[in-house]
């Protein structure tokens, strides 16, 4: 581990090599500002074999990289230790793995990334528990509120790998919906092009947009419910939020969605106080190296007690 208290002398291995420079320095300086890390990249204290570099330089096998002294910003939510409970839960939410990729089903509640008042990320937390995992990046996301298939790579060969893939359209994934009324069952396509409608890192917000990157999401299955519809979607594309604001777009919003839902929506059916998100990632599927990687994710019991409250059947 890098001992950011002082200055640092870090040699390029296999799994940095082709990294940005600046996000090879925020995925190893946990805690420390960006804004920071831009600063020190731009006054030439970071150096990569002695000279100044910038921030989308491409680091290659054997680089030696010097990193100045810097400091966290420690709170008090920060600890070195997991509670009991999210040790279980990510001992319990292990699919899959070997020595390419780590597939879990992401509890509810589980940020992916620290920031924004988290102190540690789904990584961090995931290599607290497991101290063999070196090197561990995402290979794509999920929202906090999201459950679900979320692969990790444990290598930068297989990561690379992977996003090529989702790049190409070559990663399936299917989510399940709950979603507000009686879905049409005629509605089986969306084509509504999105595009983001806010650029705060902290409250990332996309709308539907003609000018946006193009964006599809196939209905494959419907179960109705009381005042409500269990949609089993096919992502043809990956976009941010896409489920959310696709279902929103068509006068359906996602129960308990704080950013396109309806409160008033999740108030009238009058099941809890506080109705969480119900999308769940189901499952994923992709071919590495001639590997076939097919992975489902069952619901949790949040899904189970709001299926049986709202009398809609659940897809097995």
């Amino acid at each position: 581990m890098t001992d950011l208290a002082k200055v640092s002398m870090i040699s390029i291995d296999i799994n940095h090599a082709g990294q940005r420079l600046d996000n090879f320095l925020i995925s190893l300086c946990k805690g420390v500002p960006k804004s920071k890390l831009y600063q020190v990249i731009r006054t030439g204290q970071v150096r990569i074999n002695s000279k100044r570099s910038k921030p989308s330089h491409r680091l290659q096998m054997n680089d030696l990289v010097r990193v100045p002294p810097l400091r966290c910003q420690e709170t008090k939510k920060q600890s070195s230790q997991l509670s009991l409970e999210r040790l279980r839960l990510l001992n319990d939410s292990v699919l899959f793995e070997d020595d390419d990729y780590l597939i879990i089903n992401k509890p509810r509640n589980f940020a992916v990334h620290s920031g924004s008042g988290i102190a540690q990320g789904l990584i961090d937390q995931l290599k607290i528990w497991r101290d063999d995992l070196a090197y561990l990046q995402l290979g794509h996301r999920l929202d906090r509120e999201t459950t679900g298939c979320l692969v990790l790579a444990k290598n930068r060969a297989s990561l690379l790998a992977f996003q090529r893939r989702l790049q190409n359209s070559a990663v399936s994934k299917q989510y399940l919906a709950l979603v507000h009324g009686a879905w049409p069952e005629s509605n089986r396509k969306i084509t509504a092009a999105l595009a983001r409608a806010s650029h705060n890192e902290n409250d990332v917000r996309v709308r539907v947009d003609n000018s946006g990157k193009p964006a599809v999401t196939t209905i494959l299955d419907i179960h109705y419910g009381s005042q409500v519809s269990l949609l089993k979607v096919a992502l043809i594309t990956g976009r941010t939020h896409q489920v959310r604001v696709h279902c929103q777009s068509q006068g359906h919003p996602l129960l308990g969605d704080s950013k396109y839902g309806q409160r008033k929506l999740d108030q009238n059916l009058n099941v809890a106080p506080h109705v969480p998100l119900m999308l769940h990632a189901q499952e994923i599927a992709f071919t590495v190296n001639e590997r076939v990687y097919q992975v489902c994710a069952q619901l949790d019991t949040t899904w189970q007690d709001y299926a049986s409250r709202l009398k809609v059947k659940l897809f097995i």
